[in-house]
């Protein structure tokens, strides 16, 4: 049997509840996003990162074009560096 949770009025509710980037984030938000990504849709992190940014969130996006999903850091090494460096200094 296949449903559609948006059949379903405690689903709507969860769902809308769990929609971020609607309140201000005060730690800084990094998005890598690969453009062949098939499993989260580069539209969905660009929807993401514009209502977080609304919102007053310091959002960073690398858009990664010859990634998907699974391969993303992977392949790209340099941009792990990136983000390791960050957190180390940031002290978090």
């Amino acid at each position: 049997m296949t449903s559609n949770v948006t059949d379903n009025p405690g689903w709507i509710d969860a769902l809308r509840r769990n929609n971020a980037g609607l309140k201000r984030s005060e730690t800084p938000v990094l998005v890598i996003q690969g453009l062949k990504d098939t499993i989260v849709a580069p539209a969905s992190s660009k929807a993401y990162a514009e209502r977080a940014t609304a919102v007053g969130t310091d959002v960073t996006v690398e858009w990664v074009e010859d990634a998907g999903h699974r391969e993303l850091f992977a392949k790209k090494a340099d941009i792990v560096a990136r983000v390791v460096a960050g957190f180390e200094a940031s002290g978090k």
